[in-house]
């Protein structure tokens, strides 16, 4: 879910470069990136993963009886 939250992020389409490739979408990136993105989401993802751990082990958000 993280990876597709950051693969939008940093992309020039071929249309923006100016002159697409013969037989290619003009949507397709010029350069993806796609080895930072992985990291990005990574780290994105250890985030995300650390806040549920926290609410889990901590429980903020305690309903009292």
């Amino acid at each position: 879910m993280a990876f597709f939250c950051v693969l939008p992020f940093g992309v020039k389409g071929q249309h923006e470069d100016g002159a697409p490739e013969p037989g290619h979408d003009t949507g397709a990136p010029v350069i993806p990136m796609l080895g930072k993105k992985i990291l990005w989401a990574s780290l994105l993802a250890v985030v995300f993963w650390a806040a549920t751990i926290a609410m889990v082990v901590y429980d903020p958000i305690r309903i009292k009886s």
